[in-house]
Parts: C-alpha cells; structure tokens; sequence
C-alpha cells in the first residue's frame, strides 16, 4: 500500500496545476487543510486513504501531517490531529522533510 500512496503522491506532484485537479480544501473549522484522497483496490475491496495536510505559504509544497485509511468513524478526529500538526509547524515546532529525496526530489 505505501508504495501505491507514494507513486499517486509522485504522480501528482509532477501534475502541473495538481493543487485545483487533485486536492479537495476542508471547510468550516478546518480551513486551510487539504487532503488528496486515493482510491485502490485491495484483496479486502475498495481501500480510501486520505493524505491530509496544507499548502505551504508562497509555494508550491504541500505538507502531508496525517495520511490514513478514511473512516467516517475517525476523520473527525483526524483532522483535529492534522490541525495540530499545522499549528505546530506554524509556531516552528518539529521539522519538515522532502519525501522524494535526492534525486526525486521536487
């Protein structure tokens, strides 16, 4: 499966204009969050995996907090999670890492 998220992930980053094609903005009280939903199939059926995260002020990053199967049981506390993520980061707290590094790197 991380191989699946992560080639949708590679795949997208090299979409131009990925951000209005692929990313769906949350509403309500979780403006400023985003997440790229991936759909595939597995030997247990239709698997949805949601990389939530936000776009990185005056660029192109988007920063991926959570990445989790989507279950209406758990989103809501998800996105809590995510929003703390982005709060911390946005206070300097804790580091951000390319995913594709080196070579890959975008």
């Amino acid at each position: 499966m991380r191989e699946y998220v992560y080639s949708q992930l590679y795949g997208v980053s090299n979409t131009e204009n990925a951000p209005i094609e692929h990313f769906a903005d949350l509403p309500g009280r979780y403006v400023g969050l985003s997440h790229l939903s991936i759909h595939f199939e597995s030997p247990f059926g239709i698997r949805h995996v949601a990389l939530i995260g936000f776009w990185q002020p005056d660029s192109t990053n988007f920063i991926v907090v959570l990445c989790s199967e989507v279950d209406d049981n758990n989103y809501g506390l998800l996105l809590e999670k995510a929003l703390g993520h982005k709060h911390d980061w946005e206070e300097k707290l804790g580091e951000v890492y390319d995913l594709f590094p080196g070579e890959y790197s975008i």
